[in-house]
């Protein structure tokens, strides 16, 4: 894992899924949010970062995404990346 100051470019939601647990058979909803990092990012230049918003009791994974994208979309952030090879 890293820890790297990236510029997000656009931030793209995806839909809700819901997902069982196998250990105890509770559900719950998650989101899929993909992060475009800006084409001037010195590490990921126009690499896309993958993450997962998870809805609790105060909050809906929609509202946890769409929080992240008004926050963060045309900033500069600091985030923790773990590259995987694909």
């Amino acid at each position: 894992m890293n820890i790297k100051k990236v510029k997000i470019d656009k931030v793209f939601i995806g839909d809700e899924k819901e997902i069982t647990s196998k250990k105890n058979g509770k559900t719950c909803k998650m989101r899929d949010v993909s992060i475009k990092v800006s084409d001037d990012c010195k590490d990921y230049a126009g690499k896309w970062i993958r993450t997962t918003m998870f809805a609790d009791e105060k909050n809906s994974s929609e509202n946890k995404a769409n929080y992240f994208k008004s926050q963060n979309e045309g900033k500069e952030i600091i985030i923790n990346v773990e590259e995987q090879i694909s």
